[in-house]
């Protein structure tokens, strides 16, 4: 996966089964894991299968979403 950036910190730039790809003020950060609040930490797959519209392709983690 690329980096773009040109995107603002937090976006999504890409989610499937090996992680969330989040961009970051130098670079990007790839999600394995991730703990919603409240729940147990789970695989970045089940975590998106669980919660799809939070990590589409270019919504910015705590703004387009609830998380």
């Amino acid at each position: 996966h690329n980096t773009d950036s040109t995107k603002p910190a937090g976006t999504i730039l890409a989610a499937d089964k090996n992680g969330i790809l989040v961009q970051t003020g130098a670079g990007a950060l790839l999600l394995q894991q991730n703990q919603i609040p409240g729940k147990k930490a789970v695989s970045a797959a089940d975590a998106i299968n669980a919660r799809q519209e939070w990590f589409s392709v270019d919504n910015i983690l705590g703004v387009n979403s609830s998380c």
